[in-house]
């Protein structure tokens, strides 16, 4: 646990438990076990502290003020277990699309996914509309008994869901107003602030949300098995609509929603973009909604076209300014190469069912006639920018294509890359020209393919003085340069 954070009304840090968790541990392990057995914490655990911390703006205005709960260090070792316990099986049960609080899911693969949407949609003249639904105290709103049964409909164990249980039950809050604190009053509802399953905990609550969102919307609907209804994080909910039934479902689903939950959708801040020409009109808002044409903000990012994703950067430079003046060190071109690479790494390596991954490939088939064979890493990037790949993707489509070469040869392992020729127009032809006799040097010391050239050089391509001799060259000079240059 996090060391450095305010305790409890017991002014009890983890510090303490840390320095002394030798003497304490079974005595707090007694107590816990007990509190779970006769469904009920000791006093301390069930109530929290709520101070203010102060936001932007003005604050004489109670807006600018965020509340925070501070809850006891021995409550917070409670829900911490439990929280280890429910991890394992988050991405067993929530949706890809939600990435809030599930392992190896993470905040950016929502921007990804809806930035590959919006280029998609553009590039193939698709008529989408995208809607950011806000939802008004999602989490304070929750009824716990509809937690409770939402637990239950995902078959966790009666046992798991009476230790959560316990973690609510009796819940008080005091406000700490001018240095003292409040009469307690009563906590009824809500996801529990502070605690360590809370963000699960609403993950799991507006699953079954999302899931009626999924079966009944027709969303984003592509080639190649691709479609797309939503993307989530947490409460950040975008629905993707092709239509006005989508919206009037939509709409239905919501209210159904609020009836069992008591979740609420506050239309007035919520957002719409329209994608496409949509010719025969666009669709009807609910709350008086108005379609936006050059972009919105999703999770702290602009998403759209150029003016609106120029926002990302204003004010970037002032603030970094005299970082980089203290930090002279850092190269910028590096930085960007490196966020590439991890993305090409990602696509390559990663998980299989990265939310993102299907929308990346269609749009590197949107190169006319390519789709996924060879030539796709045939053609330099100009070609690809003049065929419309967006140019974030023009870094990737060489070892795209040679990925899903093997991947469509059905070939487990990549030795196959071995038996690549180097001459003749091959994908690693290295004597393309620029040595004239290189071809005829090449054949003539049957030195045609990779393994070849790892054969006389070793795996690192490294013995330069071995191929210069193989191939009967004077100059180990030269042979470098044809061998690492133009290979």
């Amino acid at each position: 646990m996090e060391s450095g954070k305010t305790p409890g009304i017991d002014g009890l840090p983890v510090e303490f438990y840390k320095e002394f968790w030798a003497v304490l541990n079974e005595d707090l392990l007694a107590v816990l076990n007990e509190s779970l057995v006769d469904g009920s914490l000791p006093l301390s655990c069930r109530r929290a502290v709520i101070t203010l911390l102060p936001k932007k703006g003005d604050l004489q205005e109670i807006k600018n003020w965020r509340p925070v709960s501070l809850l006891c260090s021995d409550f917070k070792i409670l829900s911490k277990t439990l929280a280890n316990r429910l991890r394992k099986v988050m991405g067993q049960v929530i949706h890809l699309d939600q990435t809030y609080c599930v392992p190896g899911r993470s905040i950016t693969h929502n921007v990804c996914l809806i930035q590959d949407v919006l280029s998609v949609s553009s590039l193939l003249g698709v008529n989408l509309g995208l809607i950011s639904i806000d939802q008004e105290k999602a989490f304070n709103r929750v009824e716990h008994q509809y937690l409770w049964d939402t637990l239950e409909a995902f078959n966790f164990r009666p046992g798991f869901i009476n230790m959560i249980k316990v973690l609510y039950q009796d819940t008080e809050s005091l406000l700490k107003i001018n240095g003292g604190l409040s009469a307690p009053f009563k906590v009824s509802r809500g996801i529990r602030q502070g605690c360590a399953l809370s963000g699960m905990l609403y993950s799991l609550s507006i699953e079954p949300l999302l899931n009626n969102l999924r079966s009944r919307i027709k969303g984003l609907l592509l080639q190649h098995g691709i479609e797309h209804q939503i993307s989530a994080y947490a409460d950040d909910v975008v629905v993707m609509i092709n239509g006005q039934q989508d919206i009037n479902q939509l709409v239905f689903i919501v209210n159904d929603f609020r009836k069992i939950s008591s979740a609420k959708v506050n239309w007035e801040k919520s957002e719409a973009l329209a994608v496409g020409k949509w010719e025969k009109g666009l669709p009807n808002l609910p709350g008086g909604m108005i379609w936006r044409k050059e972009g919105f903000k999703y999770l702290g990012v602009y998403l759209g076209d150029s003016n609106i994703q120029q926002k990302n950067w204003e004010g970037v430079i002032d603030k970094v300014e005299g970082k980089l003046k203290k930090w002279k060190w850092i190269h910028l071109p590096s930085r960007h190469a490196t966020f590439r690479l991890q993305f090409i790494q990602r696509f390559l390596t990663g998980p299989l069912d990265l939310v993102w991954r299907k929308m990346a490939e269609a749009i590197l088939h949107t190169v006319d006639g390519l789709g996924l064979d060879a030539g796709l890493f045939l053609m330099d990037v100009k070609q690809l920018r003049l065929a419309g790949l967006p140019q974030f993707y023009c870094g990737l489509f060489k070892v795209w294509g040679l990925f899903n070469v093997c991947r469509l040869e059905g070939i487990q392992s990549l030795h196959w890359l071995l038996e690549e020729p180097l001459i003749k127009g091959a994908r690693m032809d290295i004597a393309g020209g620029s040595f004239p006799g290189l071809m005829q040097i090449l054949c003539s010391s049957k030195l045609v393919t990779l393994k070849h050239l790892v054969d006389v050089a070793g795996p690192e391509l490294s013995d330069i003085n071995a191929v210069a001799a193989f191939l009967g060259q004077k100059s180990a000079r030269h042979t470098t340069h044809v061998d690492y240059v133009e290979n």
